[in-house]
């Protein structure tokens, strides 16, 4: 993804925080000699989901010609699709798995993501999923939905146009957990579809960044992915899993902030209440097209320890 060139981050809120305490209103349009880079940031801690909403609504009216993004974690790790990590959860057994998909691993992962495909695109269309042949012509569609569902390695990282589920997912979707991390990225164009990607498409170009949303490329009457509100994004065009697509598909290039939630207690409230897991991730034997994905792919481990597709078309 290509950096950003400057933004508007936590620097400049905390200089308007400051004239607004002295008073200094005067000041307000100064504010354009503390844009900062978008890399080397530090991390603000936020005690209340309202001061959440405060600093994220700065940030949004100051990066006028961006759309920001959330994600929450509740551990600090790197901003890399699953395709990039060091190890991978399978959804077998009961998901504490882990399996390396790093160096000659990775390649094996990248190449099986094909078969993987062809078992979710056969599902979506029995599923009903209007306008479906976006999904058959495009990969990346196939990824946003393979990815959501955790059904396989990706080159896409999740990301919600949501404060409230992603601050939900920062705590695990527990109220009494103490803490987690939200990050805030900007993206310059999020398509209102997945429309075809041209090569002279210089504005696509330009960007380097591929934003799906979740609910265009899923049925209707899944749930999960139009509650969370949820983007795909990867670098476009994308390259095999090597060292610099790595580099490339890092989305710490398009970060704004990092927030450190804390809560003691008192971070959500009545009416802004965290999200219950059961609301954006329902159980396997609640989500009926999870069920039907995991079936599909037909999971199997071979003696090197490798997971592959038994994938039926």
């Amino acid at each position: 993804m290509r950096k950003l060139d400057s933004v508007y981050g936590l620097y400049s809120s905390d200089q308007w925080e400051q004239r607004l305490r002295e008073g200094d209103r005067d000041a307000m349009n100064d504010l354009s000699d503390t844009k900062e880079s978008s890399g080397g940031h530090r991390i603000k801690e936020v005690h209340h989901f309202v001061e959440l909403i405060d600093i994220t609504a700065f940030l949004a009216v100051m990066n006028k010609n961006l759309t920001l993004a959330f994600r929450g974690q509740p551990q600090d790790h790197s901003l890399l699709p699953t395709l990039f990590r060091s190890h991978w959860c399978p959804p077998i057994g009961d998901g504490s798995h882990r399996v390396r998909i790093d160096g000659d691993q990775r390649e094996h992962y990248w190449e099986k993501l094909k078969s993987v495909e062809q078992a979710t695109l056969a599902v979506l269309h029995d599923e009903g999923l209007p306008r479906w042949r976006h999904l058959r012509d495009h990969p990346p569609a196939r990824w946003a939905v393979i990815q959501h569902y955790e059904l396989w390695p990706t080159p896409l990282l999740d990301f919600s146009t949501s404060l409230r589920v992603a601050a939900s997912f920062a705590f695990d979707c527990h109220r009494n957990a103490s803490g987690g991390y939200l990050y805030v990225v900007g993206l310059r164009r999020i398509h209102s579809d997945l429309m075809p990607l041209s090569d002279n498409d210089d504005a696509e170009q330009e960007a380097q960044l591929l934003a799906i949303r979740l609910n265009a490329v899923c049925p209707p009457k899944a749930k999960r992915p139009h509650l969370q509100e949820g983007v795909l994004l990867g670098h476009y065009p994308f390259r095999r899993p090597d060292k610099f697509s790595q580099r490339l598909n890092d989305a710490s290039s398009i970060l704004i902030a990092k927030l450190r939630l804390i809560n003691q207690g008192d971070f959500w409230s009545k009416d802004f209440p965290i999200h219950r897991r059961a609301s954006l991730l329902p159980k396997k034997k609640d989500d009926g097209l999870l069920r039907k994905l995991r079936e599909r792919v037909n999971y199997r481990q071979n003696s090197s320890g490798r997971i592959t597709p038994g994938a039926r078309a």
